[in-house]
This record gives structure tokens, sequence and C-alpha cells, in this order.
């Protein structure tokens, strides 16, 4: 039995396939991600907008399983995440494309989408998984080797972006001041007490920023999933790359390797977020992880369980 997952987020659309092996065990059939900037105009129209919206149409339609790049599968669904929910337009967009298409969208709430990430990424017990999204960015918990709950915050690296040019070491001071805001805002906490439960765990991180950071981290020419799926990336390294790129905008980011001209203008505010929380938790750095989200849909898909949009509490603290 073979299925497909996709993760249709606020910047970046991907897909992946897995099966199960005659031994049992699950092996992973095909992947590919597209940056579509879904979310472009979202902050200022609250739509996606027709653009947007055409783009995401021509891409699911040559996405369709059985019709050349994604493979033929037995169960397929397409999770929308931030722009899809904040977005006027969202929720009749994804039901014309469900039609269009074939490929049922559903637009999940922010704690299924933390939930789906921690269960695609984890595989140790009491993992915290940080998923930077183009629109939110989610903590998420667990208790020995199940999914305990998370925080949403309505920060990202589209929404976290200027339409002015900035340094990376401007983007890193608004950013962080942003997310310490919004902490308060959303939680009424500081960041380091919203990230109690992080202390003393592995910290994992599903994102486009640590992809395009682990990439560099190893050197890659061009990209190796292999090689940078469950690659440490340590506090001091990325401290030090702040440094030396603390005047770079993103003309020069533009041209770095797995960053490229849609991605130049969010990595300084993934940055940002990804430093923001490696101080509030005191982490010596992260692990990165690829799949996240897109594997926790698949493995629920391959296991024939629902993927719902239900809310959960956020965690307790100090337990």
């Amino acid at each position: 039995m073979r299925v497909v997952a996709f993760d249709l987020g606020t910047n970046t659309f991907r897909w992946m396939a897995i099966e199960r092996a005659p031994d049992g065990a699950v092996e992973m059939a095909g992947y590919g991600r597209e940056v579509v900037q879904l979310g472009r105009d979202l902050s200022e129209t609250g739509r996606i907008g027709a653009a947007a919206s055409e783009d995401a149409r021509r891409l699911l339609l040559a996405w369709r399983p059985g019709r050349g790049i994604v493979p033929e599968a037995t169960r397929a669904l397409a999770v929308c995440t931030h722009a899809w929910r904040a977005a006027s337009d969202g929720a009749a967009l994804a039901e014309r494309l469900t039609r269009e298409t074939g490929i049922p969208l559903r637009i999940v709430s922010p704690e299924t989408e933390a939930m789906l990430t921690w269960t695609g990424c984890s595989d140790r017990a009491n993992a915290t998984v940080l998923d930077i999204g183009g629109g939110s960015t989610e903590l998420s918990f667990g208790r020995g080797d199940e999914f305990a709950g998370a925080y949403s915050l309505p920060v990202g690296v589209v929404t976290g972006m200027q339409r002015h040019r900035e340094t990376l070491d401007q983007a890193i001071r608004r950013t962080r001041a942003t997310f310490e805001q919004v902490c308060r805002d959303v939680y009424n906490m500081t960041p380091s007490e919203l990230t109690r439960d992080a202390r003393g765990t592995p910290l994992l991180a599903t994102c486009g920023t640590s992809s395009a950071l682990a990439c560099q981290h190893a050197a890659l020419a061009v990209y190796d999933r292999d090689a940078v799926d469950g690659r440490f990336l340590s506090r001091d390294w990325l401290e030090r790359l702040i440094r030396e790129r603390a005047d770079w905008d993103d003309r020069r980011w533009a041209g770095e390797p797995f960053i490229g001209s849609k991605r130049a203008a969010l990595i300084g505010p993934g940055i940002g977020l990804l430093l923001a929380v490696l101080e509030a938790t005191d982490a010596d750095g992260w692990v990165n992880r690829e799949a996240g989200l897109l594997e926790g849909a698949a493995r629920r898909l391959l296991a024939n369980e629902p993927v719902p949009s239900w809310t959960l509490a956020a965690p307790a603290t100090g337990a």
C-alpha cells in the first residue's frame, strides 16, 4: 500500500509518498517541494488572491498522483496550514482545488498541525519540535513517547518579512522583539516561561530555515536529504554565522545555495525566530528534520487513521 501526503504551507508546498514493504517496514517512495509563496499578499489584503491561487492550482494539477511526478497512491491528502486558515478566501480555494485536482485538501487547526509535525519528527521520548512556517510558529512537546500539546504563535518567516530591505542583524533584532511580544499577547508569558517544557529535551527543527542552514553546514553543492536529515547544528555555529553575515541583506542571500531569490528575504526572520527559541530554551543547538508534518500525515494515512482538526490545550508547565 502506498500513500501520498501534501503539506501546503504559506510559502512552500511539499509532497511525500511512503509505502509498506512486504516485511512490514515503512519506506519512502518519493519526495518533492516547490516554493509557491501562497501567502505573498495575505498580510496586505487578507486574501490569497487570484495569482497565488492559480500558482497553487497549476502545481497541484502537475502533482496529481500517477500523472508523472508524484507516484500512484491508494490514498492521498493535502494538509493546509496558516495561510488557508487566515485568508478570507482560503476555505473556498481549498474546496475548489479539491474538485479540480481530485486531491482532498483539508484545512487543519494549529494544534493538529503541531501534532502531525511532532509525530513526523520525533523518534525519541520527550522531544521538543520547532516548526517555523511561513505564517506561524509551532512548539510541540511530548511526554514519554506521546504528544502532549503545543503552543502556536502567529508569526512566521512570511508574516515576519519586511517589505523594505534590511540586514541580517536588523532582521534578527526585529524578529526576536516580535517573538517576545507575540508570546505575551497570545499566552501572557515570556519566551522563557512559554518554552520551559523544552528545557532538558532534544530540540528538533523542521522548517525551510533549518533545512537551508543544514545544507550550508554540510557544505553541499546539491541537495542531499540523507546528509541533512538528522544533522545536529550547534548554537555556537549559528552565532558565528550571524557575526560573519550581520550586514548581509537579501541581495547577498539570493546568491547562496539552497536559498536563492525566493527565500532570500525569509532567511533573516527565520534565523531570528530560531535564535529566539534557542535563547529561551538555553539549548546548545538543534537537530534538523526534513519531514515533520508531511511524515506525520503520511503515517496516519498509511495506518488508515483520520487527520483531525481538533483543539488541544497547551501543555501543562512545570510537570
